[in-house]
């Protein structure tokens, strides 16, 4: 046995404390919403400490499916951090700064228009490199994958995400 009976007494009482407070943390607070109990159940949740002291916030770890990849040990985390770079890129070059149509959001104007900022024609020379770097099929999956939260179906697709989240770290300079 370690300790006394007065330490093993007041251990248990810091663990109870602590465990108080872990579950406080899962409750609503005022201006913050917690998952629900099915939300919960579903995701890969987690609590990270936030900006103020003292506060932690639930975070699901598994929101998309690069994440839950990653989770899984199907992908690694520089492939993930990877995919989601190429998330974001395809994120920025979507939507650019073409009028939409304010019902569906379709692209509104004329085709020979052009994108306005340096930041867009470079990242619009960014996506295609890395569509030609990766070729036609990889960059539809990459697209699926990162973008769409459509994965791979088969141990082939997964081989070929894999080889693709490779080409784009490796265009990056990523880790």
């Amino acid at each position: 046995m370690h300790g006394t009976k007065a330490e093993r007494a007041e251990a248990r009482r810091r663990a109870a404390i602590l465990a108080a407070v872990e579950v406080e943390n899962w409750r609503d607070r005022e201006g913050k919403a917690r998952p629900t109990p099915e939300r919960k159940r579903r995701g890969n949740f987690a609590l990270h400490d936030g900006d103020d002291a003292g506060t932690r916030h639930a975070v699901d770890e598994g929101a998309t499916l690069l994440d839950r990849l990653r989770i899984a040990a199907l992908i690694t985390d520089l492939q993930c951090q990877a995919g989601s770079t190429l998330a974001e890129l395809l994120e920025r070059t979507r939507l650019g700064s073409a009028p939409r149509s304010c019902l569906d959001f379709t692209p509104r104007g004329r085709d020979d228009e052009r994108p306005s900022s340096h930041a867009e024609l470079r990242d619009l020379a960014e996506r295609a490199a890395l569509r030609r770097i990766t070729g036609a099929p990889v960059w539809d999956l990459l697209r699926a994958t990162c973008d769409e939260d459509r994965g791979p179906t088969d141990r082939r697709g997964l081989e070929q995400l894999r080889g693709g989240l490779n080409r784009v770290a490796a265009y990056w300079r990523l880790g």
